[in-house]
């Protein structure tokens, strides 16, 4: 890492635009890549627009699974 501060678990997305200098390299690892669910969390009546366009993507994409409580 930047810091020099080791090893860590981050996604691709998060590194995309970071320089391809050599300071960050991709080592394979057992059980990699993950796959988690994401969640999308607000406050109960209170859903920023951005939030709520993507809630809209996922749902009309297809992507929405219901949570079961």
């Amino acid at each position: 890492m930047a810091a020099g501060l080791g090893v860590t678990l981050v996604s691709r997305d998060a590194v995309a635009r970071q320089p391809a200098d050599g300071r960050m390299v991709e080592v394979p690892g057992a059980g990699a890549p993950l796959h988690r669910d994401w969640h999308l969390v607000t406050n109960p009546g209170h859903l920023p627009a951005t939030a709520s366009m993507l809630a809209a993507h996922v749902v009309e994409t297809g992507w929405f699974r219901p949570a079961v409580r």
